[in-house]
């Protein structure tokens, strides 16, 4: 949860880095490890993974 915390006192642009640095780190593994961090990011803040998840989603072209 301090990631999420992190998340919601940065600056839109700042979130918008931080999504698109976790999204392209976890893009890259395989189905079944991204699935399991996605809920770890739900609890910490379910706003935030949907985002993560949206451009994951653009980055392989699938959802999570």
């Amino acid at each position: 949860k301090q990631a999420a915390k992190l998340y919601e006192i940065q600056s839109v642009e700042a979130k918008l880095r931080m999504i698109g640095n976790i999204a392209a780190s976890i893009s890259a593994a395989k189905p079944h490890l991204r699935r399991r961090q996605m809920e770890h990011f739900k609890k910490a803040n379910p706003e935030w993974a949907k985002k993560i998840d949206v451009e994951v989603a653009r980055l392989i072209g699938s959802k999570c």
